[in-house]
């Protein structure tokens, strides 16, 4: 702050840079929806949902390591909607697990996400067993290097910043205000009635889109 004699807030450049961050995930999210014809059609209002969703939640107008996690995981979700029977599904499932190794540096907990690379492997196809290990070892990969790397640095193993916590809910629902919870309420409503509407729509597009529609919802 002292080289820039005070003029900079540091705030003020954390919500920009997190303005930055939410807004290239938004443009990410259309980019992989239209191109990989998740929903049958081009649409640019899953980045749009994103952007007013993101907006209601002050965790996300500050830089933090979630966010960056966010940011990384849009990688997963990538390489799992880029598989097709023809692909090379183990470069992509171990590119996936990288990307969540990469994630869970920034965020641990969001090792739990791995649940969500291991249901791409078992829609609407024959999972094979070199799949689930190639997911295993992109997470071992990441891990390797960085406790090599921790420990060519500091002589030891660094342990005291990798915490834990695989709680459903951050935030008390109590402390929540009346907006949030009405937006929630809502958001939750809208949701399921796109998954009731998905339901009828599934059975008539092509087994890619729908095995895509499954890994989104």
């Amino acid at each position: 702050n002292w080289m820039f004699g005070g003029l900079i807030d540091l705030n003020l450049l954390s919500k920009i840079l997190a303005f930055i961050i939410v807004l290239l995930q938004a443009i990410i999210i259309n980019g992989v929806t239209n191109q990989y014809n998740l929903l049958g059609f081009r649409s640019y209002l899953p980045g749009v949902f994103f952007l007013l969703i993101t907006a209601n939640f002050p965790e996300y107008q500050m830089v933090s390591p979630l966010l960056v996690a966010n940011l990384i995981f849009l990688a997963v979700w990538e390489r799992l909607a880029s598989i097709t029977e023809k692909s090379n599904t183990y470069k992509a499932f171990f590119n996936a697990s990288v990307f969540l190794g990469l994630a869970t540096l920034f965020y641990p907990n969001y090792l739990s996400l791995v649940i969500i690379v291991i249901i791409g492997t078992v829609l609407n196809r024959v999972s094979r067993p070199r799949e689930f290990v190639m997911i295993i070892l992109g997470l071992l990969v990441v891990w390797y290097f960085y406790f090599t790397i921790n420990y060519i640095l500091f002589d030891k193993l660094q342990l005291s910043g990798i915490n834990f916590s695989f709680e459903l809910i951050n935030k008390p629902f109590s402390s929540l205000s009346y907006g949030h919870i009405i937006f929630l309420v809502y958001l939750t409503v809208l949701m399921l009635v796109a998954s009731f509407q998905l339901s009828t729509y599934l059975s008539i597009v092509k087994i890619q889109i729908r095995r895509n529609l499954k890994i989104l919802f």
